[in-house]
């Protein structure tokens, strides 16, 4: 019988990317879980590559673990082929750092970003073994908590969720913290616990609120059980109690933003009228220069990334932008350090800043037009001309850039086809562009990425009353589109329109949904966000049996006077000012950015003071407008390293325990890290993207451990081998530790065309007791050892095998393999070879372990050292 990690770990081998399922990684942490009082499931409904890349979750898994009486573990969702293999061996959901059950929590807090993961999280409910509705969970489970941008309208999930985090989190789950502590204390009931949560700003709890409806299907009103009237949002006044983790977790695999992320101002006031994210996060908060320019050596030095992100809603706006990344460059003038800065505006100050963080190439650039034609963007108040747009290209490409993204959405309100028809305009007139300004050379070099999304209003914004195209509608345009874009300078790319239809109805819905949102989880439906995943069908079943009209949520204009389902929430700016915007989007008339050009009465400002904020953030500087570039700094902002003399030192190194489980890609990237991280004077490879110059011998495969795998580090200096040793082990992980280093020639032959054989050692089981094999000694011992130096013919990457011993019912074989550039020996393949021997003697392939690699010289094996 294996333990519940035995099991685990044999079914890593069988699944996608193991690597994601493994703890361990740099700056994550570990607290005894059975000495703290309070236990926090922090749960991501989706894979470990994309809750990575969320900085929500580093900041509330520091905050937590930073309190002595509380812990927090991440939890992330299991792919289909995990959660198959944990459904059919009876494992529960469990937490990445402990593999602890997530029903042994005292709370399950999920962070939901979009609406598509609303059958992922029931899913994950379910596959923790608690009941998906909350009225069914007993009082020994744990809290289940929701937060995030999602849950701005929690109605769709309300019926599975105990409660709600509206708003910003920091300070928010530190109570949450504060109230299950006592609650334990205590011995309060699930009621009572709701009861005392209820009372936090910030917290939504559903069976608090009654909703009634109309026979025409519309809310006719939300009661109040309590003397609670509406929930208003939580908000963190000042970011700088709570700065982004200094360490923060570096993942072990490959994420979508694989970088430091550094947020640096929460909040826009450009007041694009589709857009919820800048109505939910107002008002505009910045962190200090100096806690950025601090952070991001700290952030840098701890994780080993060459990549900083300055994130935000809109990061040339912030205030102090060009101090901050004057210093960040002058601080780390290395070779590989690149500054990413999300959310530019379409205007050429933002080509100024991004020219300034990739001097040393050009990737590419992203802009955001979203609408053809002025007329439209006018009505979606998207604050930029024609001029602007035309200017900032010709400026990309004078300077340099080859490769533009531009993010355009069909569908928005009051468009005509005209309005289509300017994307394509736009589009060519871009091209044109490009021609007129470059040589012909240059100018066939011109890649042009058009996104295009189709629109799904979403609440708190000015069109929420708005109707949402029909997916008619939508597939049209998008045929037009393809139709009218086939340049080869061209990409065109589509959000699914189908998923934008189950979106449109999810984020608008009210708690009716629910009952819709269920039934597609039963019918299968997960990662809906996944193209690969997403499947219309099951949804229109599970829309059609339970009543739900998808056009009464997603086609159908709001009557303004309508009760919306999310009107006892209230996400700080007034339903009046929206309602304002509302008309003016229909007149075309734009609203200015209320950080340079007034209040406009929001909803804000009262209670947070807003304009004094401002008053502060801008004293003594100038508003950094469209247009206007402030000059260039008199010094270089970064500086190559160059090649001098080189020293190679070759180092011998472990894989063993859940490390294991890394690909050699993986090993790649955490050898990057370590190199950076352990201070090493590294040398890096030339061209547009320098690399540390570390090269490694054949890999082993996924899941197999090893006792004796190289890799060659060129250095710029000499460092002695114990010290290079001492430093590179204090910084990897576990199960990798460097058991020897040694430097040799510079133009010695690479590891991988020296390397020759592997050398593995193999565990047997033999089931087959019935037949006699399970036995030491007489026929049956020669038998085996018959079979396994039969090998030998059976591939010719076998150099020679041996039963090495046979102790009861379990055999240990030794497997000389052909390694490196002309083909590898692979372990996995053996009961394949042995096909027919396996099957007759009940052979259960158990363990495998390499335990050295080798050369031949003078027709004897040779140690990588031995050079």
């Amino acid at each position: 019988m294996f333990s519940r990690n035995e099991l685990y770990e044999k079914i890593l081998t069988r699944v996608r990317k193991p690597s994601q399922y493994i703890d361990r990684e740099f700056n994550s942490i570990h607290k005894d879980p059975a000495q703290c009082k309070v236990k926090i499931a922090l749960v991501f409904p989706d894979l470990y590559e994309i809750g990575m890349c969320n900085l929500g979750i580093q900041i509330l898994y520091h905050i937590v673990n930073d309190m002595p009486q509380a812990v927090a573990e991440r939890v992330f969702a299991p792919w289909v082929d995990m959660e198959e293999e944990m459904r059919h061996h009876h494992i529960s959901l469990l937490s990445l750092e402990s593999r602890t059950p997530v029903r042994e929590f005292d709370i399950v807090g999920f962070s939901i970003q979009h609406e598509l993961c609303f059958t992922t999280v029931l899913n994950l409910i379910d596959l923790a073994g608690l009941a998906v509705r909350a009225s069914h969970r007993s009082e020994a489970d744990p809290l289940v908590i929701a937060g995030g941008p999602a849950t701005f309208n929690p109605e769709p999930l309300a019926p599975f969720m105990d409660a709600f985090a509206i708003g910003d989190g920091e300070e928010l789950i530190q109570e949450i913290v504060q109230v299950v502590e006592k609650s334990k204390e205590e011995n309060w009931s699930r009621g009572k616990i709701l009861e005392n949560l209820a009372h936090l700003e910030g917290i939504y709890i559903p069976s608090d609120f009654e909703v009634t409806y109309r026979e025409e299907g519309t809310i006719a009103s939300i009661k109040p059980l309590s003397s609670r009237k509406m929930v208003h949002k939580r908000l963190l006044k000042d970011l700088n109690v709570f700065p982004s983790p200094g360490s923060p977790i570096v993942p072990h695999t490959e994420v979508i933003h694989d970088r430091c992320n550094i947020e640096i101002m929460r909040g826009c006031t450009h007041g694009c009228r589709f857009c919820q994210a800048g109505i939910i996060y107002r008002p505009v908060r910045e962190r200090s220069a100096q806690k950025l320019i601090h952070l991001s050596r700290e952030t840098l030095q701890s994780t080993g990334y060459d990549e900083l992100s300055l994130a935000s809603l809109s990061t040339s706006d912030y205030s102090s932008i060009h101090e901050v990344l004057r210093q960040i460059l002058r601080d780390h003038e290395t070779p590989t350090l690149s500054v990413s800065l999300p959310s530019l505006r379409t205007d050429s100050f933002s080509v100024y800043l991004a020219e300034k963080v990739q001097e040393g190439g050009r990737s590419g650039l992203t802009f955001a037009p979203e609408a053809g034609t002025q007329r439209l963007r006018n009505i979606i108040n998207k604050n930029i001309s024609q001029e602007d747009i035309e200017k900032c290209m010709e400026v990309a490409f004078r300077q340099g850039w080859r490769k533009i993204k531009l993010y355009f959405m069909v569908g928005l309100p009051y468009e005509t086809h005209e309005d289509v028809e300017g994307i394509v305009d736009l589009v060519k007139k871009i091209e044109t562009l490009a021609r007129e300004v470059l040589p012909p050379s240059e100018a066939r070099k011109i890649q042009l990425t058009v996104n295009i999304s189709p629109l799904c209003t979403k609440s708190h914004t000015p069109f929420q009353w708005t109707a949402q195209n029909s997916l008619e509608e939508i597939r049209n345009k998008q045929r037009f589109l393809r139709e009218k874009l086939k340049s080869r300078r061209v990409k065109l790319k589509w959000h699914n329109p189908e998923a934008s239809l189950v979106e449109g109805v999810l984020a608008r819905g009210d708690r009716r949904v629910a009952e819709a949102v269920e039934a597609a989880w039963q019918k299968g439906c997960r990662f809906d966000g996944w193209s690969e995943q997403f499947s219309l069908a099951p949804w229109l079943e599970a829309f059609a049996e339970k009543g739900i009209d998808p056009e009464f949520y997603v086609t159908r204009e709001r009557a303004e006077e309508e009760t919306l389902p999310w009107d006892h929430l209230d996400c700080g700016v007034s339903r009046s000012f929206l309602l304002e915007e509302y008309h003016k989007a229909k007149e075309g008339e734009k609203t200015l950015d209320c950080r340079w050009h007034g209040c406009y009465d929001c909803g804000l400002c009262g209670d947070f003071g807003c304009a004094n904020i401002l008053d502060r953030l801008c004293e003594g500087k100038e508003p950094q407008r469209q247009g206007k570039e402030p000059p260039s700094p008199a010094e270089p902002l970064r500086s190559r390293i160059r090649d001098r003399d080189k020293f190679k030192v070759r180092i011998r190194f472990t894989k063993r325990d859940e490390a294991r489980f890394l690909s050699q890609l993986d090993m790649v990237r955490l050898f990057s890290r370590v190199v950076r991280r352990a201070a090493l004077p590294i040398l890096y490879s030339q061209g547009f993207n320098p690399r540390p110059q570390i090269s490694f011998g054949p890999p082993p495969p996924v899941g197999v451990e090893s006792e004796g795998e190289y890799a060659d580090l060129m250095l710029a200096r000499p460092i002695s081998p114990r010290e290079l040793v001492a430093r590179l082990n204090q910084n990897l992980i576990a199960g990798v530790q460097v058991l020897q280093a040694q430097i040799i020639d510079p133009k010695a032959r690479s590891l991988m065309s020296r390397i020759e054989v592997a050398d593995y050692t193999i565990e047997v089981r033999l089931d087959g007791a019935s037949s006699g094999m399970a036995t030491k000694d007489g026929p049956q011992k020669e038998k085996l050892e018959k079979f396994v130096t039969s090998l030998t013919k059976l591939s010719d990457k076998v150099i020679a095998a041996r039963l090495q011993s046979l102790s009861g019912s379990t055999a240990l074989l030794r497997i000389l393999g052909r390694a490196g550039s002309q083909g590898s020996f692979k372990p996995f393949e053996l009961p394949d070879l042995w096909k027919e021997k396996f099957t007759e003697e009940g052979l259960v392939l158990e363990k495998v372990k390499r335990v050295g690699l080798y050369y031949y010289r003078g027709g004897e094996l040779k140690d990588l050292f031995e050079i």
